[in-house]
C-alpha cells in the first residue's frame, strides 16, 4: 500500500546547514511526496535562498511558510502541522519532521516504505547518529514516577523497540494520530515540545524505534551545561510534569527539587545566576507563564 510523505523541516539563521540538509532529500533513492519548510523569520538570508529554491523543480512538491517573528522550535513544528492538517489532512499519511541540520541516509525513505506497520504505531523514529555514534538522548523511555531512561546502545542491534519519548529528529508522525492526539505545546519556545508531544502520543499509541532507519545529526556537545536554554528545559519540563502528575505527586516532586537545588547551591556546586534562573523557571511553569522568555 502506497504511503504518501510530506517532510516537515524547520529552519532559523543556518543557511548553510539548510542548504545542505536540502541536497539530501534531493539525492533519496525513495523521496517525499511534499517538503513543507517552516522558516522562524531568519535574517541571514535564508528567506531569499528560499523564495528561488521553491520554484525550483524537482520531483516532489515544495512550499514555505514564513513566520512573522522567531517563535522558536517549538512555535516552528506548531505551525507546520497545523497548516498540514488545515490544509491537505487526507492526502498524506505520514508527517516526517526534522531540523535543519538532521540529515537523512540515502534509503531512508525506501525502508520506511518496507516496513510491516502495524495498526496501533502513532510514531516511527529512526537511529541518530551524532558524529559517528549512536546518540541514545533522542529515544526515551518514561516510568510511573516519571524518571527519564535512555534506551540503551545494545538494543539498538533489535530489529525494532518500543519507546516512549522522542526527539522530533528522524521521527514519522501518522497523520491520524496527530489528528487524534492534538499539536504540540507551541509557546514552550525550545526543549521539551517532542517530548511532552510524545509522552502524549504513547498513551494511546505504540511508539517504534527501527534501528535500520539512519539520520546523521552531527550537533557535538552543545547542549551540555548551563546556558540560555537552561531556563526553557527546566521550565517546559516542570510544566510537563504539572500537567500529568496527580497533585500531591507534583507537590513532593516540587518539595524534593527545591530542596535539591538549595543544597547544591549552598554547597557552591552551582552558582547564583543558575540557582536564580531555576527559581525562574519553577514559578513559571507553576504559574502557566510560557512562550518566549
Amino acid at each position: 500500500m502506497k504511503e504518501n510523505i510530506i517532510v516537515l523541516i524547520v529552519t532559523y539563521n543556518r543557511l548553510e546547514l539548510l542548504k545542505e540538509c536540502l541536497k539530501k532529500y534531493e539525492n533519496l533513492i525513495k523521496k517525499p511526496e511534499k517538503i513543507l519548510i517552516v522558516d522562524n523569520n531568519s535574517t541571514d538570508g535564508t528567506k531569499e535562498f528560499l523564495k528561488k529554491w521553491v520554484n525550483i523543480k524537482s520531483i516532489f512538491e515544495k512550499e514555505i511558510l514564513f513566520l512573522q517573528e522567531n517563535i522558536g522550535g517549538s512555535g516552528g513544528f506548531y505551525s507546520g502541522m497545523d497548516k498540514i492538517l488545515k490544509d491537505s489532512s487526507s492526502k498524506y499519511d505520514w508527517i516526517y519532521i526534522s531540523d535543519d541540520d538532521a540529515f537523512p541516509k540515502k534509503d531512508l525513505f525506501e525502508k520506511f516504505h518496507n516496513i510491516n506497520k502495524e495498526k496501533n504505531i502513532g510514531a516511527i523514529c529512526s537511529k541518530v547518529i551524532n558524529n559517528g555514534k549512536i546518540d541514545v538522548m533522542h529515544r526515551r523511555r518514561i516510568n510511573k514516577k516519571f524518571k527519564e531512561n535512555f534506551v540503551l546502545e545494545e538494543e539498538y542491534n533489535k530489529r525494532c523497540f518500543e519507546i516512549d519519548l522522542f526527539s522530533y529528529v528522524g521521527t514519522f508522525i501518522k497523520i491520524d494520530c496527530l489528528k487524534e492526539i492534538g499539536l504540540p505545546e507551541k509557546d514552550y519556545f525550545i526543549w521539551y515540545d517532542d517530548t511532552e508531544h510524545s509522552y502524549r502520543i504513547s498513551r494511546k499509541y505504540k511508539i517504534l524505534c527501527f534501528p535500520e532507519l539512519e539520520v546523521e545529526h552531527n550537533v557535538g556537545e552543545a547542549n551540555i551545561g548551563f546556558s540560555w536554554k537552561t531556563y526553557y528545559g527546566i521550565r517546559n519540563r516542570i510544566h510537563m510534569l504539572k500537567k500529568y502528575m496527580s497533585k500531591f505527586e507534583f507537590f513532593i516532586y516540587l518539595l524534593k527539587i527545591n530542596y535539591r537545588m538549595k543544597s547544591r547551591f549552598l554547597k557552591k556546586k552551582i552558582s547564583k545566576e543558575e540557582y536564580l534562573c531555576f527559581k525562574e523557571a519553577i514559578n513559571d511553569a507553576k504559574n502557566g507563564k510560557l512562550g518566549k522568555k
